[in-house]
Formats: structure tokens, C-alpha cells, sequence
């Protein structure tokens, strides 16, 4: 079993080779802190399949930063806790899960997260 210092250096390592996670722990959720949300809208790079379905592939920021989509875990429709509604992807960047919204008229947003 590793010692406290060794995880927090294990961790330490990771993250740095790891930049997406570092710039996204600014957006997404952590476990156990309380954050405000907000709706961010986004532009998206999706691959439109032959038989109607929508696959996110990555996300860039307002401020031009883009992320790769490592996952898609989930979709389905259901409202955001931030406003509005459509069809929710809940998505893995990284380390990070988080919830981007397809608001059926061409608008893609996150509900991002500060603290």
C-alpha cells in the first residue's frame, strides 16, 4: 500500500502529463467540494452517422482551447440544471466527467463548473 506522499507524487506525475485534466479540473466536478455551474456554450466536432446518431469528438473553449472526448458514457434527453434542454452526452475528458448538451437547433453548451 503506498504512503500519503507517494500517492500525492503518483498524482502529481500524472497530472502533469496529463494537461487536459489540469485545464479541465477548472470546469468539471470534484467529488465532495460545492461549485456554481453556468451554461458555457461551445464548439463542437461531432461525426454524424448514416443512421441519425451524433458522436461528440471534441470540444473547444471560448478561449480557442480544444479537448479531445475520450468517451462518451451516456446519451440521452433530459434538462440541464443550469437552463434549458436536449440531448445530454455525458462525456470523459481525461480524468473528468461532465455533461455537454445538443440543443437541437445547432447550439452546443457545458454546464461548467466554478468554485
Amino acid at each position: 500500500m503506498k504512503t500519503q506522499r507517494e500517492l500525492e507524487f503518483t498524482n502529481q506525475s500524472y497530472n502533469e502529463n496529463l494537461n487536459s485534466s489540469i485545464v479541465f479540473s477548472n470546469f468539471f466536478w470534484k467529488s465532495g467540494e460545492k461549485m456554481c455551474r453556468r451554461k458555457v456554450y461551445v464548439t463542437v466536432n461531432a461525426e454524424h452517422k448514416p443512421d441519425g446518431s451524433c458522436l461528440p469528438k471534441t470540444i473547444r473553449m471560448a478561449d480557442e482551447e480544444e479537448y479531445e472526448i475520450d468517451r462518451v458514457l451516456q446519451v440521452r434527453r433530459a434538462a440541464s440544471e443550469v437552463g434549458g434542454r436536449g440531448i445530454r452526452y455525458t462525456i470523459r475528458i481525461g480524468r473528468s466527467e461532465t455533461h455537454l448538451f445538443d440543443e437541437e437547433n445547432g447550439r452546443w453548451f457545458v454546464e461548467a463548473k466554478f468554485g
